[in-house]
This record gives C-alpha cells, structure tokens and sequence, in this order.
C-alpha cells in the first residue's frame, strides 16, 4: 500500500439508461464511498439513474484514478473531472478528460485553483490552455435518457450538455 489520499470524480455528458449499470459497476468496482455495503450496487445505480454526476473516493493509492473507471467513461463517451487531495508525497491535483475532443490533461493545484511553475508561465500558449481546461471543470451537465423520444424532447428544450449529443452516434429515432 502506497499513500492514500481522498478523491472524487465529477461526469459530464449524455447516457442511455440501458448503460447505466456499466457505470455503476465502474463505480462500485472503484470503491465509490457514501452507499453503504448492502446493495451498494443498486444504490450507485440508482444514484446514476438519477443524474448524479458527483461521486467520492475515500484511500484511493497514490491519487490513481482506476483504470475501469475512466475506461467505462472513455466506453460511454463521457467527460469527467478526476480530483485529488493532497498525500503525504503530493499535493492536489486535477485529470481532465474531454471526450467531445478527446484531449486530456492533469495539473497540480493550489487551494483548488491551477497552479503553474514559472517556467511554464513562459510556454506559449499553457496560460490560455490551463484556462481553457478551468472553464471545462466548471461545466456541469448529466443526462440520462430512457428513449430517443425523451432525448430529443432534451435536446429540443435546451436542457443536454452541450456538444455531447454528436457523441451518441447513429440512434435509431422512431417517427
């Protein structure tokens, strides 16, 4: 066992109801802390089921994200945010995953804000980008859908996250 910290993991995107047990296993095979032992799985899955895009990790070795978990967000086409607290042998820190880009990045951080050395300062272009994954962290938006019909009452009424539903590929929409 190597130095434990608390972390937590904030999801962004749309999802089809039929997928949410793969994320709640994901989850649950993660250790995802606050539902209790007995039938952890079917309160996870309720939780997801019900938009919860919020989970916390209690002990998690050296601030790993495990690698089901960001493979089953990565399997559903899901964007997240992967923080960390501080260990014994680091400090806070950040994993960004946009799955609208497939781009990802990691900072370490200062009382919860980005925080870069000088001489990255002095890259041309890190500043904006460290900005630009600053405002990615504080979007926020998960949907579940149980039917297309659903999903494009969404869509129509404004409420998915945006640039998420060019992700679901082809649907098969009943007249």
């Amino acid at each position: 066992m190597g130095d434990r910290c608390s972390c937590s993991i904030d999801i962004t995107g749309i999802m089809s109801a039929q997928n949410a047990p793969l994320l709640a296993q994901a989850l649950v095979d993660a250790y995802v802390e606050g539902y209790g032992h007995q039938a952890k799985s079917d309160k996870v899955l309720k939780a997801v089921l019900s938009g919860e895009s919020h989970f916390n990790f209690d002990e998690v070795n050296y601030a790993q994200m495990p690698d089901s978990l960001s493979q089953a967000c990565d399997d559903l086409n899901l964007s997240y945010v992967w923080h960390n607290d501080s260990g014994d042998e680091y400090g806070q820190g950040d994993v960004y995953m946009d799955s609208r880009t497939g781009k990802a990045a990691s900072y370490n951080l200062v009382d919860g804000n980005i925080c870069l050395t000088l001489d990255q300062f002095e890259q041309e272009g890190v500043f904006e980008e460290a900005k630009k994954w600053e405002a990615f962290a504080r979007e926020r938006g998960f949907f579940i859908y149980a039917s297309n019909h659903e999903l494009l009452a969404a869509e129509a009424a404004g409420k998915l996250p945006e640039g998420y539903i060019n992700l679901l590929g082809d649907i098969n929409i009943a007249a």
